[in-house]
């Protein structure tokens, strides 16, 4: 996946939606703690704007999956 330029972050990402099926936010926090709230937002706005990830939802609601 880091050809398409994407961080370890956005690469665990994906990795979880995989697995759930679709993530929050909170959820990509509980594997970067030390990071904020708004980097990883900016991880997941940039999977969704790639058109890796869907965002389903709006602002605290927000889902992301495939």
């Amino acid at each position: 996946m880091g050809q398409v330029g994407l961080n370890e972050r956005q690469i665990q990402a994906v990795k979880l939606v995989k697995e759930k099926g679709n993530i929050r936010l909170s959820d990509l926090q509980d594997f970067y703690k030390e990071t904020t709230r708004k980097t990883l937002y900016r991880d997941l706005q940039g999977l969704a704007d790639k058109g890796i990830l869907k965002a389903q939802g709006e602002k605290k609601g927000r889902r992301y999956g495939i």
